[in-house]
C-alpha cells in the first residue's frame, strides 16, 4: 500500500561538497509529488473540468501532440513508449473527438502527421487550469518568499532532468 503520510520535514542540508547532500529528500519528494498529481482522484479533478471524457492517457498523447506538432503517430509512439498500434488507436479516439487532426506530413506527403486542433488547445488550456487550481490550493498557505524560491529551484530541476535524459 502506498503511504499517503506527508514526508517529514528535515533540516536543511548544509553544503560540503558531498553531493548526496539532499538527494534522498529530493528523491522521496519527487515520488511523493508523481504518486499526488498522476493518481486517479487527481486526473478525476483535473478532467471534470475539461468538458469531454479524456482519459488519462489520451491527454499524454494530446499534450505530446501539442507540444510536439506536425508529428508523425511512429514519433509519437516513440515519445510516450507506447507500440505504434496503440497510438495509432489514441489518436484515432482524439481525431473522432476533434482533440486533433491528421494533416500531410510536410515532408512526405505519401504520410500524415498529427496536429493540435482550436478544440484541443481550448482542452489543453482547461486541462492547464485545473493543474493551476490544485497547486494553487496546495500553495496557498505558503508565503510568496517561499513560492518566490520554489519557482525557480523547480525549474531548474525539471530543465536538468531533460538534459540528464537527452540520447
Amino acid at each position: 500500500m502506498v503511504s499517503t503520510e506527508p514526508l517529514a520535514a528535515s533540516p536543511d542540508p548544509q553544503p560540503d561538497g558531498d553531493p548526496e547532500i539532499g538527494v534522498e529528500i529530493v528523491e522521496d519528494s519527487l515520488v511523493a509529488l508523481l504518486r499526488h498529481m498522476s493518481s486517479a482522484r487527481t486526473w478525476r479533478r483535473i478532467a471534470a473540468g475539461t468538458g469531454t471524457d479524456l482519459d488519462k492517457a489520451r491527454y499524454h498523447v494530446l499534450r505530446a501532440v501539442a507540444e510536439n506538432a506536425p508529428v508523425r503517430t511512429t514519433e509519437l509512439a516513440e515519445l510516450l513508449g507506447v507500440d505504434p498500434s496503440t497510438m495509432s488507436r489514441h489518436v484515432s479516439v482524439l481525431e473522432r473527438a476533434q482533440l486533433v487532426e491528421r494533416v500531410p506530413d510536410p515532408v512526405d506527403r505519401r504520410a500524415s502527421s498529427v496536429s493540435i486542433t482550436e478544440s484541443g488547445k481550448r482542452v489543453m488550456s482547461r486541462v492547464r487550469d485545473a493543474r493551476h487550481e490544485i497547486i494553487s490550493a496546495v500553495l496557498e498557505d505558503w508565503s510568496p518568499s517561499d513560492r518566490a524560491q520554489l519557482a525557480p529551484l523547480l525549474a531548474r530541476l525539471a530543465n536538468d532532468f531533460s538534459r540528464v535524459d537527452r540520447p
